[in-house]
């Protein structure tokens, strides 16, 4: 009878009072019963009511389960009063926002209701509920298949049933009651079901991809069966349609016999989209989310700041209105900021021969939350996994960005109004800002439309040529471009008439358009930061061992033979000459991959990518620019043969393979002794062990991590007995103190806390470090090495560099990167996007 005659929550906006609010704390109106938008909750209170008073008037019977039921009822009717208070009360302080504080006008927000899965779980039995997750648990996150999952639905169903009828002689289904029998039955037998009813899977909108230029389609949910066009109809410039295939025909099986079979067509390239504002709609019905937000401690502007919500460039970022502080939300407001996190990964691991993959995706994490829990699986927003199986081409991951960064300007201005939140009834207005890019380099400069570190704009804080990379004096540097000039510059790329004008725009200042552009508030000489476990750990210290000293951590599997200038040229030419035969891919195929990979960048056939190319990638990027109109294999640029012999052909301004050190002063002997004082050195438990195997052709791929323990502890012990002695020779006092400088500068930019002193600090070692480098070894400098003189203006705005770096995200990345799949390209996407959620 309840279930017939209940009014939904649905019904609140609809409630009309006799009298408007006049202020805050006036107490609730009484509704206006002439009102006919009232009449449905104002006859089922009075209905309800009646119920209550008829059955408390009702007297106990001799039937023990008919007075429990009695009771159930009673308990349910008065549960559906409270509610209905709630209901009333909800109503009534709408009414204040919208009239007192003038905040929710209808006509100005757009509305949010709270999603469907966290009403529906709030009204299910908890024992229900605890079954029916349990499964789905075991299902998405311990990997059991789909039918043992249902063998598990199938098992409780059975188990629930024998205890309802353990105190009968003989059980039979006539001996539970109803109540026991509508829980029985609502436990599914089929684990699809049960993640239905729970409303588990996130709300997730499938794009179809274009395979050839990576535009994105939304569907047509009017058409579910065809909701795509089946071809691309993207134009750019000059290049004319692309005209590539979108869709795939699927024919399903009919249900029964005689019906015909069913024809669905869908995306080739599937790229699933999580909405910012579903995500945050249920962000904020968590319970306490709202409330730790708002208890953001309150501190006076200092120089020193032990987190990123109290640096320059978060606490000063101001409101759309230019009048306040972005973080002075007025009562019934929310105003969030996110960090963005873009990456790319190999899904089925990076050692797997033959699965040449690659998967992007797209993080945010939610700065307003306290560190110990901002970086926790649950409170990430997974909002796309970009498909692969290759990286989108330069600019094309504007069109996965585009989804997210219309959303942000609804959530920017006027704002979102959110019905309900954990801590408000009567819901929110939320704004939303996404300020940090945190991205190894080559993520953030496609993503940001700067060009890549390997090209002739090497650097995308200041306009310094590639022919001067060395130069260590800041002095000497041009200046940096401002926002209003790089925007300008980036309008000028982006409405360019023609292909050879975009190209001719991008080599005058490496710069293209990017999706991030379209916020009014995105600075990018200032929001596309340098993220420290890259540049620091990755960069500096790797390269310091590896490239300077030669430690030989990652040994060739294949020794390559040294080849002179002419015979680098002869490899070069072996490139163009392949592409006119009538087998290019196989002929490519039987060149050197370092050669392959220089000319397709040099062309910039594949640009920069976060995982490495194949040999096949390379051949087959070859192939497909032929394939395209107007373009000629006499006419593909092969770059200038280096002037001296070397082991693996580089363009110019890549990073130096690593050869022998020309400074011998990291030997085998410091290796053993290294080696010998991995294991007896004491370290604390949160820090990893380096392996004591380090520097031998036995060890993998080092982490961020261990190279910071390797250097910071391990090699700063065993080096300062070995070269910090009075017995060290010139040149060992000269290395150890170069390498101090180094380590200096990486231990004061990763501190817990940050200030422009140590900033300073930081910046002094860095500089000392390169100088010496130069001095010393007359080391080239490689892009890694000028970008670390650019991390100080980030360090001053952001504060501690624990608040943006990659280290959680790149965790984030390991989790997908385990999940159990079917290993087709085509579901890798949105099963990752389910289970994440």
């Amino acid at each position: 009878m309840l279930k017939a005659n209940r009014v939904s929550d649905q019904t609140i906006p609809q409630l009309v009072f006799k009298s408007i609010p006049a202020t805050v704390d006036e107490p609730v109106g009484e509704l206006d019963d002439s009102n006919p938008n009232n009449a449905p909750f104002l006859s089922y209170e009075k209905w309800l009511l009646c119920e209550i008073s008829t059955h408390q008037g009702l007297p106990l019977v001799n039937d023990k389960e008919a007075n429990s039921r009695l009771s159930a009822e009673m308990r349910d009717m008065e549960t559906e009063v409270h509610r209905l208070g709630r209901m009333r009360t909800k109503a009534w302080e709408r009414q204040i926002f919208e009239h007192v504080l003038g905040l929710y006008s209808t006509s100005q927000f757009k509305v949010i209701r709270p999603p469907q899965g966290i009403i529906t779980r709030a009204s299910m039995s908890k024992y229900l509920l605890a079954g029916l997750l349990m499964a789905t648990i075991l299902h998405t996150l311990a990997s059991v298949s789909f039918p043992r999952a249902d063998y598990l639905l199938a098992t409780l169903r059975v188990l629930l049933f024998g205890a309802f009828t353990a105190n009968h002689a003989h059980p039979i289904p006539t001996s539970v009651t109803a109540t026991q029998r509508s829980l029985v039955d609502a436990i599914p037998l089929d684990i699809r079901t049960a993640m239905k009813d729970l409303y588990l899977e996130p709300e997730i909108t499938t794009y179809a991809t274009c395979p050839t230029c990576s535009f994105v389609y939304l569907p047509r949910h009017q058409q579910p069966d065809d909701p795509f066009p089946h071809y691309c109809t993207n134009e750019e410039t000059d290049k004319g349609v692309c005209g590539a295939l979108l869709v795939k025909e699927v024919k399903i099986k009919p249900k029964k016999k005689r019906d015909p079979i069913r024809v669905v067509y869908r995306p080739l390239r599937p790229y699933p989209y999580h909405a910012l504002k579903s995500w945050i709609a249920e962000f904020l019905l968590r319970p306490g989310i709202e409330s730790v937000i708002k208890k953001r401690p309150s501190r006076p502007p200092s120089p020193s700041c032990r987190d990123i919500r109290d640096a320059p460039l978060i606490r000063d970022f101001m409101h759309p209105d230019g009048s306040r502080l972005f973080s002075d939300a007025r009562e019934g407001e929310v105003h969030l900021t996110f960090s963005m996190f873009i990456d790319w990964f190999n899904p089925y691991g990076n050692k797997k021969a033959g699965k040449s993959h690659s998967i992007g995706v797209i993080y945010l994490a939610c700065l307003d939350l306290p560190p110990d829990i901002r970086y926790r699986v649950e409170n990430i927003c997974l909002v796309g996994v970009i498909p692969g199986p290759k990286e989108p081409h330069l600019h094309e991951i504007n069109y996965f960005l585009r989804p997210l960064i219309d959303e942000l300007l609804e959530l920017w201005e006027p704002g979102v109004r959110f019905e309900q939140t954990a801590m408000r009834d009567a819901g929110c207005l939320v704004r939303v800002a996404i300020i940090p890019l945190v991205c190894d380099v080559p993520a953030m400069r496609k993503t940001a439309g700067f060009a890549s570190h390997s090209s002739a704009h090497f650097c995308s804080f200041c306009p310094l040529p590639l022919r001067d990379m060395s130069n260590i004096d800041r002095s000497t540097w041009p200046t940096s471009l401002t926002w209003d000039q790089h925007l300008t510059k980036a309008w000028n790329w982006r409405d360019a008439a023609t292909e050879k004008d975009r190209h001719i725009a991008f080599d005058n200042h490496g710069i293209r358009w990017s999706e991030l552009l379209r916020l009014p508030y995105w600075d990018p000489t200032r929001y596309a930061v340098l993220d420290a476990m890259h540049n620091l750990f990755l960069g500096e210290l790797a390269h310091h061992c590896r490239g300077v000293w030669g430690a030989d951590v990652v040994r060739d599997k294949v020794h390559l033979v040294s080849h002179t200038p002419a015979e680098q040229q002869r490899q070069l030419l072996r490139v163009q000459t392949a592409l006119t035969s009538s087998a290019p891919e196989a002929k490519l195929m039987e060149i050197r991959k370092d050669y392959l990979s220089a000319v397709a960048r040099f062309n910039q056939l594949v640009g920069v990518t976060s995982t490495e190319p194949t040999k096949r990638d390379y051949a087959r990027a070859f192939v497909e620019w032929t394939a395209k109109p107007n373009n000629v294999a006499t006419e593909l640029l092969l770059p200038p043969a280096l002037p001296e012999p070397a082991t693996r052909y580089r363009l110019p301004y890549d990073e130096v393979p690593q050869e022998p050190s020309q400074y011998h002063v990291f030997t085998s002997e410091v290796l053993r002794h290294l080696r010998a004082d991995i294991p007896v050195t004491t370290i604390p438990s949160w820090i990893e062990m380096a392996p004591a195997n380090f520097g031998t052709a036995g060890f993998g791929k080092l982490k961020a991590d261990l190279w910071r323990t390797i250097c910071t502890i391990n090699m700063v012990i065993t080096l300062g007995r070995l070269w910090g002695s009075q017995g060290s020779s010139a040149e060992e006092a000269g290395a150890f103190e170069n390498f101090a400088h180094l380590i200096c500068a990486v231990e004061l930019a990763t501190r817990r806390s940050m200030n422009p002193e140590r900033a300073k600090a930081y910046d002094f070692h860095m500089e000392q470090y390169l100088q010496g480098l130069r001095r010393l070894y007359n080391h080239a400098l490689v892009p890694n090495h000028h970008l670390a003189l650019h991390l100080r203006p980030f360090l001053e705005g952001f504060g501690p560099v624990h608040g943006w770096w990659a280290f959680p995200f790149e965790r984030y990345n390991g989790i997908l990167q385990r999940l159990k799949t079917n290993s087709k390209p085509g579901t890798l996407s949105a099963r990752a996007s389910i289970v994440s959620y």
